[in-house]
């Protein structure tokens, strides 16, 4: 009955003797009255909708006051909400559109790197205790130093894998609970998303929260969307900074600022192997050391002890 009922009232407008007659062309009658202008009307009524909540959040007395203190920050007379998000919007399009190329070539790097990843595992996973055999029997360490280092280097790659993981469902709930706080729908599905992208170096949760807050932001949402951001994105983000620390360091029993420092050193050295890679070389330098202490105990104690005496 809707959609045909409609149709058919607007049809018989369309074809009234006296509406033809005041139009220049009969055409445009049937188009203004067809499904198609009702279609495209839907369309506006929305956009309406959200301007006029944009107009409406500029009205809040905290927003005012923001909008002000940056309009006389900026030197300029008034500062439209409205504007200045259209603005944002617009100098992040671009933004985007400058910086495609280069997304691209990341992203085929990253991919081109996983098939890698999956190339090297398959072989590793078939030919591992060939390996391991060929390295034990190539290496000079005593054999207890060799075990010792191959225990730590697993120790570490568990921590490294569980601490991503847990990081990660933590970070998931967080985020669910801070969408279900400010009435959002889905926070289960939305956290369940936070928890998969936690995972991903460097962008991480942000491709979550980033797009959120703008939207919120463009439909009038200001102080959700202000809270989002900085809660989502500068709390619930940083969580693996302190947690996966914490987590490696207890498996490897190194002290949590030596791991918080290999990890971001790693990442800054060799990007998103550095996660791995970091902590591995810190141990294996830890070990060393450690070893050398251990062979050059007697001579080390003598050197002391000769200059305790001088």
């Amino acid at each position: 009955m809707g959609r045909r009922s409609h149709g058919g009232v607007f049809t018989g407008v369309s074809k009234d003797p006296e509406i033809n007659a005041r139009t220049p062309n009969p055409g445009i009658a049937d188009y203004l009255f067809s499904d198609s202008a009702v279609v495209r009307t839907s369309y506006i009524v929305p956009c309406h909708r959200h301007h006029s909540a944009i107009h409406e959040s500029q009205k809040h007395p905290w927003v005012a006051w923001t909008l002000s203190q940056t309009s006389r920050w900026l030197g300029s007379e008034e500062l439209s909400l409205t504007e200045a998000l259209e603005q944002l919007v617009t100098a992040v399009s671009r933004f985007l559109m400058g910086q495609t190329p280069s997304l691209l070539k990341g992203l085929g790097q990253l991919l081109f790197g996983f098939l890698l990843m999956f190339i090297a595992m398959f072989f590793l996973f078939r030919d591992g205790p060939l390996l391991r055999k060929l390295v034990e029997e190539s290496n000079p360490l005593p054999t207890a130093y060799e075990s010792e280092i191959i225990k730590k280097f697993q120790d570490v790659s568990y921590a490294i894998f569980v601490g991503s993981i847990l990081t990660a469902i933590v970070q998931g709930l967080l985020g669910a609970f801070l969408f279900w706080a400010l009435g959002i729908r889905a926070p289960l599905f939305w956290g369940a998303i936070i928890a998969f992208v936690s995972l991903v170096p460097i962008v991480g949760a942000f491709i979550v929260w980033v797009p959120w807050t703008a939207f919120l932001l463009l439909v009038g949402q200001t102080v959700k969307g202000i809270v989002l951001l900085a809660i989502g994105g500068l709390v619930v983000s940083s969580i693996d900074n302190f947690l996966k620390p914490i987590i490696i360091q207890g498996r490897t029993d190194m002290h949590p600022m030596l791991v918080f420092l290999s990890v971001l050193g790693g990442m800054q050295a060799f990007g998103f192997q550095g996660i791995v890679l970091g902590p591995l070389i810190v141990v294996l330098f830890v070990s060393f050391l450690s070893f050398y202490q251990i062979e050059f105990r007697e001579s080390l104690e003598k050197k002391l002890a000769g200059r305790d005496k001088a």
